[in-house]
């Protein structure tokens, strides 16, 4: 119960300033949390409701160290059923949100024990974060992170045929950048309102802004478009898309920014009869998946297209 408390006080105190500090001697970046989302968001929607996670009976939670090959422990979190049947269920990998700079797996833990709940195993994984290791390092995090959970699947009653990877925001960037090249085959790809396509304009109109301080794309690579032009288009999701590539589902807000490469990713995708799915909450903020009235059913969204892809 600790564990959570510090989480509450720390997430509280970003509504006070955002900064660069120290949490264990590893740098972290706090502008991204719930109460920081819930503090931009609530002027224009009064009626939204944070969604905290609770430990409870129903869902077993476990902490565990799933890599320390970049000189320091990286930990996932697994959920699943407390009354868990002897056989073999769907998992889905979840990968946090905050600009490639922020956040942390504790965002996912209402989702995972909300799948958890519904027959599903889900994994929210802790990677590197740019003030710690610019890019590919989370990348090299992630797949190592989908590597463990292979590993492992017996050992928890996951099926190798059904595992997923999820991603919110900068996650669902890097979920689909995972997905679309990772060794193994994924059953599905799941986006929450993450860009597909670093190189679009309308992404390089917020991203890549010459009068403004690097943006979070730009402190990931270490450099703006026009300087690492390269970086930016191998880390684009869109380019990998192919005939082996899984089903894909976007759950997005009304922002289009959000939405970048997208619809051309669903373009191949559908040149390959590949399923996917698409579900927009109309007038919905960014980060919608922290908050009621949309999180559940955005879980609702993912559960059901987990059933369809993995039956």
């Amino acid at each position: 119960m600790k564990k959570f408390v510090i989480i509450f006080c720390l997430a509280n105190m970003s509504l006070l300033f955002s900064q660069q500090v120290k949490f264990n001697d590893v740098p972290r970046d706090t502008f991204y949390t719930l109460y920081s989302a819930y503090q931009k968001y609530v002027k224009d929607y009064p009626f939204i409701k944070p969604v905290v996670y609770k430990n409870r009976d129903e869902v077993i939670m476990e902490e565990i160290v799933y890599n320390t090959s970049s000189g320091r422990p990286l930990s996932l979190n697994l959920f699943r059923a407390a009354n868990e049947e002897n056989k073999f269920k769907p998992a889905v990998i979840m990968i946090h949100g905050g600009g490639w700079r922020s956040g942390d797996k504790s965002l996912m833990y209402p989702l995972a024990a909300f799948l958890a709940e519904k027959g599903m195993v889900s994994i929210a994984v802790e990677y590197r974060l740019s003030p710690e290791a610019k890019y590919p390092a989370a990348i090299d995090d992630i797949k190592n992170a989908a590597g463990w959970v292979w590993a492992n699947a017996e050992k928890y009653n996951i099926n190798r045929y059904k595992i997923a990877i999820m991603g919110s925001s900068a996650g669902a960037q890097m979920a689909g950048l995972t997905g679309f090249t990772y060794d193994k085959q994924f059953c599905a790809i799941l986006n929450i309102d993450g860009i597909m396509d670093f190189t679009s304009e309308e992404v390089r109109k917020f991203e890549d802004d010459p009068k403004k301080k690097k943006s979070s794309a730009g402190l990931w690579f270490g450099g703006r478009y026009a300087e690492k032009p390269d970086l930016w288009k191998e880390a684009s999701p869109l380019y990998y898309v192919g005939k082996d590539s899984p089903p894909v589902l976007f759950v997005n807000s009304s922002m289009p920014r959000f939405h970048c490469g997208r619809d051309e990713v669903i373009e191949i995708l559908n040149k390959y009869s590949i399923y996917s799915e698409v579900h927009t909450f109309e007038d919905a903020p960014h980060s919608f998946w922290l908050f009621e009235p949309w999180f559940e059913r955005t879980g609702e969204y993912i559960m059901n297209f987990m059933w369809k892809v993995s039956e």
